[in-house]
């Protein structure tokens, strides 16, 4: 995991330093983008001009990154596509002051992107560094594909070269690391692509989908719960910065998640003594300290205000460190710093034990120092 050092911690954490640099507006990000795109694209607008010899327009998608984690979110990530040829190409600026410096350009001279593009960031690897993920249709309209690429420091590297057809990200083995999952064209299994250093490598074929989601007979399951609960759900940016800061616990409290009402695909209850609680982790990789299971209609207190539906399978009480809880909350998101009134999504995940899927999203709101 890469870490920030103590004077980086304390220029970011202590002091809005970052804000050096010139406040820019979306337009203004995107004219300089546009005033220096790469080489291929450039080669694509000439390529696909008119009978006039007018090159075709060059668009620009940006998102904002912190891919050195000094907390600035000084890097700009642009795809460049043009306005007849959705495929396009990746390529990395710094802002330093009033200026975006080009940094780097995707290592692969594939074209990224198609139609329906979706341009994002993931933390595929848990070390809180965003890697930049491309999934689109192909010319037809109806394959998926998707590419993803991890910044090098000089460079996005293609992780993958580009998966065609039905894939997904998905920590299988509950290791705060996300494995690629493919499903065969002709439906008689998947492949496990896993992490390795700055690739995805083939590991191994299954017949059964390992995210759980597919059933045996091919019928999507999945159990939510309709019925959450976070003590606390509203945090300081003091308490975040201070978390951040110690590399020791500054205590030992927990932040208590509650969860229950559990329902199937089709409505129908699912009790909690099915969940395998061997599988509940709190994103990102969050292990729980302790975990309770009050049993529906247990009469203990606290059940009276909580947890009681239609549906009443009893719950589930999940506690986890308030250090580490505290540390997760930037990692969640991606795309600019903290700021109070941002609430942010936690996904806390689990199985049954016949292996569909249990999931509970929790929100949790950011407020400002003096409340």
């Amino acid at each position: 995991m890469r870490l920030l050092t103590a004077s980086l911690l304390t220029m970011f954490l202590l002091t809005p330093a970052w804000l050096a640099a010139e406040t820019l507006t979306s337009d203004q990000i995107a004219a300089m983008l546009l005033a220096n795109p790469p080489a291929a694209a450039s080669t694509a607008s000439q390529n696909l001009a008119d009978d006039d010899g007018v090159p075709d327009p060059i668009i620009v998608d940006f998102l904002h990154a912190d891919l050195d984690r000094d907390g600035s979110f000084s890097y700009v990530v642009a795809l460049y596509s043009t306005e007849r040829d959705p495929g396009g190409f990746l390529r990395v600026f710094q802002q330093r002051g009033s200026a975006l410096a080009v940094v780097g350009d995707q290592d692969s001279a594939q074209s990224v992107g198609g139609y329906s593009t979706d341009f994002h960031l993931v933390d595929v690897n848990g070390d809180g560094v965003p890697e930049v993920a491309v999934e689109c249709l192909d010319a037809s309209g109806n394959n998926p594909e998707l590419r993803l690429f991890i910044w090098t420091g000089t460079s996005l590297h293609d992780m993958i070269g580009g998966v065609a057809g039905t894939s997904a990200l998905v920590d299988i083995d509950s290791d705060g690391v996300l494995e690629l999952v493919q499903a065969h064209d002709d439906g008689t299994g998947f492949d496990i692509l896993k992490l390795s250093g700055g690739d995805y490598r083939f590991a191994r074929s299954v017949t059964e989908d390992p995210t759980g989601f597919l059933g045996p007979l091919g019928k999507f399951r999945y159990v939510r719960s309709f019925c959450r609960r976070l003590d606390p759900d509203r945090v300081s940016l003091a308490d975040v910065r201070e978390a951040v800061l110690n590399d020791r616990p500054s205590d030992e409290s927990a932040v208590h998640f509650r969860f229950g009402d559990l329902r199937q695909i089709d409505g129908s209850p699912a009790s909690v003594n099915d969940v395998d609680l061997a599988t509940i982790t709190v994103q990102p990789h969050l292990v729980p300290t302790g975990i309770k299971i009050h049993q529906a209609n247990d009469g203990s207190p606290s059940q009276s205000d909580t947890c009681q539906g239609d549906f009443d399978g009893g719950r589930i009480d999940v506690d986890v460190p308030r250090q580490a809880f505290l540390r997760a909350l930037q990692p969640l998101q991606l795309e600019a710093p903290l700021a109070a009134g941002d609430t942010i999504a936690m996904r806390l995940s689990a199985k049954l034990k016949d292996g569909t899927p249990v999931g509970a999203v929790f929100g949790v709101t950011i407020v400002d120092d003096g409340h």
